[in-house]
């Protein structure tokens, strides 16, 4: 009873009435506030709420009871010898059937709530993945300008040497030629953000976005800290809670309350009549008063009673396969949630900052004749293939701690994010 009840209360927040969307919005927009866009407005969501109204009315009729039969019979042609009959009969269910069937349309409705639930979830980590592709083409663009400025630099430093006679003209020109592939690069940079931008909104149902740029999470360094995600034990522990094995488990329910209505069957309704029967001949009335036993020597609903036990089964079978699976899938990714944290706390602390040391070093020693120009290119394309190895491998964390929700049904990305 008190799962009955938290399952409802879950049902009238999943189907919330909706507000309106909001405008554009001018300040950078945050993963909070791009999920729960996409939970109050995302139209499949909203479809697939409509699956706990169908079944709300599925548990209505199920409570109904049998309706009586009005049955009136004449018999003969000539009024002055005619009979007429006239009795209700009304079925009486037995074996308890109505509780049956009530049971399998509450299992129903807590079926569509999981499947709702588990949709929601999927969803989150969707527009975690979409967000952190529109934050990782966002950075592109600034580490395109950045390194578009850098040449631009570089490119001033070559035209004063060739004034000053110290190098050739063709420097000159290498060097406009790496300017205009970083100026091509940020050309796409932008195009992929335009892209992401619109992936990002179309969650939501927007086919236009109205936001300009997306928040850059403070949640690098607290994913390094945080005791959810550094932790597979902790993880494999949350397991139970997914939405995936909630909603096979309820699966296993069902179809347990399926064989209680096909053993329900095996046993006859019993259907009571009364009525009164007039005989116009003798002008006298007759109380009619009748049973009806069905006799269950052929079919005893034997067949669907089997396939009902099967059927369970064939749930549990499942739900140890999906428990399996989903197992393997938190391992996979965590070890790539793992790998990537190394990996950027490498680049970061080590690789990135020695990069940017060898470049200003190499510029500085190229105006005073210490290096030539591959030397120069050579390390401004070190620190671009550095910054975008970096970009990529924060974008792998974020897409694992994604995959990571949608597995275990938790939503810790938004609690870690939101302490800043």
């Amino acid at each position: 009873m008190q799962r009955f009840y938290l399952l409802l209360g879950l049902a009238a927040f999943l189907t919330h009435p909706l507000n309106s969307p909001a405008q554009i919005q001018k300040a950078p927009l945050t993963l909070p506030q791009a999920i729960q866009k996409a939970i109050e407005f995302n139209p499949s969501l909203v479809a697939s709420g409509r699956d706990i109204d169908i079944a709300d009315a599925g548990l209505v009729q199920a409570k109904a009871w049998p309706n009586p039969e009005l049955e009136v019979l004449s018999e003969g042609v000539n009024e002055k010898y005619q009979t007429t009959t006239a009795q209700i009969n009304h079925v009486i269910e037995l074996g308890g059937k109505r509780s049956s069937r009530i049971s399998v349309a509450e299992r129903d409705w807590e079926a569509a709530l999981a499947d709702l639930a588990s949709q929601r979830t999927a969803l989150r980590a969707d527009v975690a993945a979409a967000f952190f592709d529109v934050l990782a083409a966002q950075e592109r663009i600034q580490l395109a300008e950045t390194s578009y400025q850098l040449g631009m630099q570089v490119n001033s430093v070559v035209k004063r040497r060739v004034a000053a006679g110290r190098v050739s003209p063709i420097e000159a020109t290498r060097t406009s030629v790496a300017e205009l592939t970083i100026r091509s690069e940020l050309n796409q940079a932008r195009v992929d953000f335009e892209l992401a931008k619109i992936r990002l909104a179309a969650l939501w149902g927007e086919t236009a976005p109205k936001f300009n740029e997306v928040d850059q999470p403070a949640a690098g360094n607290n994913f390094y800290s945080d005791e959810f995600y550094n932790n597979l034990p902790t993880l494999q522990s949350q397991l139970k809670n997914s939405p995936q094995l909630i909603r096979a488990q309820l699966e296993i329910e069902r179809q347990q309350a399926q064989e209680d209505v096909e053993r329900s069957q095996q046993i006859g309704d019993v259907t009571v009549s009364i009525g009164n029967k007039r005989e116009t001949e003798f002008g006298r009335n007759q109380t009619i008063v009748g049973i009806t036993v069905p006799l269950p020597l052929f079919d005893r609903n034997q067949g669907n009673v089997l396939g009902a036990l099967r059927k369970t089964d064939k749930a549990r079978d499942e739900l140890h396969a999906i428990t399996q699976r989903l197992s393997s899938e938190l391992a996979q990714t965590y070890q790539r949630y793992a790998f990537s944290k190394a990996d950027l706390q490498l680049l970061r602390t080590e690789i990135l900052p020695q990069a940017e040391s060898v470049i200003a070093a190499t510029i500085k020693g190229f105006e005073f004749g210490k290096f030539n120009l591959l030397d120069v290119l050579e390390a401004q394309r070190t620190l671009f293939q550095t910054k975008s190895q970096y970009l990529k491998t924060q974008a792998d964390l974020y897409r694992s701690v994604a995959d990571i929700e949608r597995i275990v049904g938790s939503d810790q990305l938004t609690r870690v994010i939101n302490e800043k």
